[in-house]
């Protein structure tokens, strides 16, 4: 995971290129979020939107967009451990 943030209202989730289903991704990340924030009901809705990188120009522009996201709710730009940002 390369970027990730949760809200009240909606998650965002940046991943790396990966051969696992994106379902299997959300179900392990809404685990991992829920454990963090010991909440015991599921985090996620049914349905998102997915949409793919082909450069890291917008996989950086995505990144950055996510981060700003929790930094406009006081957080850190990266604030669950399992986040590993590449550097571009």
């Amino acid at each position: 995971i390369w970027a990730l943030a949760v809200q009240a209202w909606y998650a965002h989730l940046v991943v790396a290129a990966t051969r696992e289903p994106i379902d299997r991704i959300l179900h392990c990340t809404g685990q991992a979020v829920g454990e963090g924030l010991e909440l015991r009901q599921p985090i996620w809705g049914d349905g998102y939107l997915k949409r793919f990188c082909f450069d890291e120009e917008t996989v950086g522009r995505w990144i950055r967009y996510v981060e700003r996201h929790n930094i406009a709710v006081e957080l850190p730009p990266r604030p669950w451990p399992f986040i590993e940002t590449p550097n571009f």
